[in-house]
């Protein structure tokens, strides 16, 4: 089964999945690139909570990566 791909701007609703995103590749993909504290410190327990999240979004905003059916990705200029 194959899904079309998009490629959009952020929007506000998108907060908590960026959240995730982020947490997961620092705490799952990317780990052993990385100290415990630096993973500490990027993504504490209150790291997924949105209303936090939407204070890092990036300027400009980042653009996401999505098939049919989820989020994939997100990427950012800064």
């Amino acid at each position: 089964m194959t899904h079309k791909i998009s490629i959009r701007e952020h929007r506000p609703e998108d907060v908590q999945a960026l959240a995730k995103i982020y947490y997961n590749t620092v705490n799952q993909i990317n780990i052993q690139h990385y100290t415990e504290e630096q993973v500490n410190a990027w993504t504490p327990a209150l790291s997924l909570k949105a209303e936090g999240w939407g204070k890092k979004i990036p300027d400009p905003s980042p653009l996401l990566v999505l098939s049919e059916i989820k989020l994939l990705a997100f990427l950012s200029s800064n």
